[in-house]
């Protein structure tokens, strides 16, 4: 039986079906396991525990993210030399540990995986290194340096292509947003709160991140 597209479950993710996307990544694991295709599988179940929590977000969630990205990291590094999704995915993995260990507020675990995901060869290889910059800027704030973050935010929107569609637009805008109201700079705060809010809410978990950055918008009254 051939797997689910993971275009197809990967685009109900994407567009805030995380019910049905969790469910067709976990018959993808299952499937990709049967081919004892073991980095399929473990790219698959990222995909599948990330929905889940999109779904159904809690603290257990992300801990049991953080616990099969650790795990997940570990044969991406065994494959990459061997697996071109492997080379890719030890990239992934590092920024789903950063990402996941800013939304539970550890900045001892972000630093750890952020030293690492700094040093990552793909970042270097095919000329992302500005993605680092939005990771920076999460780990400024998870220490409470908003200035620190304010600035990283604004070199990252600074080098973003003209006109280019952002993929996780809500999210980096509620984050820039909250660094800004760190610093007190509620004005500017809200204005990118409300252009985060322009973000069509098909597309890149952007109504997830909508109805957080509608909380942060209340706290500033």
């Amino acid at each position: 039986m051939p797997r689910p597209d993971p275009c197809w479950s990967c685009s109900e993710y994407m567009d805030d079906e995380h019910a049905a996307a969790a469910s067709a990544m976990r018959r993808s694991v299952e499937l990709a396991e049967a081919d004892d295709d073991q980095v399929g599988a473990a790219i698959s179940r990222s995909v599948e525990l990330w929905a889940r929590y999109f779904h159904d977000p809690c603290e257990a969630r992300l801990e049991e993210m953080f616990d099969e990205g650790l795990r997940s990291l570990e044969l991406f590094r065994e494959r990459q030399n061997s697996d071109p999704r492997a080379f890719r995915w030890v990239m992934n993995a590092l920024a789903h540990l950063v990402n996941t260990a800013f939304i539970l507020g550890d900045a001892a675990r972000m630093h750890e995986h952020l030293r690492d995901l700094r040093a990552n060869p793909w970042l270097r290889e095919f000329g992302f290194e500005t993605m680092l910059l939005q990771y920076e800027a999460r780990y400024a704030m998870c220490e409470g340096r908003f200035e620190d973050a304010v600035r990283e935010w604004e070199h990252f929107f600074s080098r973003q292509p003209v006109g280019h569609p952002d993929e996780a637009g809500a999210w980096k805008t509620l984050d820039h947003g909250v660094a800004l109201a760190g610093c007190g700079r509620t004005d500017e705060a809200a204005s990118v709160f409300h252009r985060g809010l322009s973000f069509s809410e098909k597309g890149a978990n952007n109504a997830f991140w909508q109805a957080r950055i509608r909380e942060e918008l209340a706290k500033l009254g």
